[in-house]
């Protein structure tokens, strides 16, 4: 009988499962009191981000694209050329 209560006083896995068990138990515990928290800011921010796609806004800072009608300035870097004459275009030769 000492034999036995000795051999199972050395073995430590049943401490090993129980605080594998606890450390489970814990981490539960703390999933359960953030992820409300955590579910709504993301709620919030995947609301904000749809409310931007939907409007055409792109997002704060930055302007609604160009209504229809209207030309954007060049992007390119060469020299825009010379407006033509106010009498029109000269005739062409033959």
């Amino acid at each position: 009988m000492n034999k036995l209560l000795r051999r199972s006083l050395r073995d430590a896995k049943g401490a090993t499962a129980i605080e594998y068990a606890l450390l489970a138990v814990f981490i539960g515990g703390a999933l359960v009191i953030v992820m409300p928290s955590l579910a709504s800011s993301i709620d919030g921010t995947m609301t904000t981000i749809a409310d931007n796609i939907s409007d055409g806004s792109g997002g704060p800072g930055r302007k609604k694209p160009p209504s229809a009608g209207y030309t954007p300035p060049p992007t390119s870097s060469l020299p825009t050329p010379p407006p033509p004459p106010k009498g029109g275009l000269p005739p062409k030769k033959p």
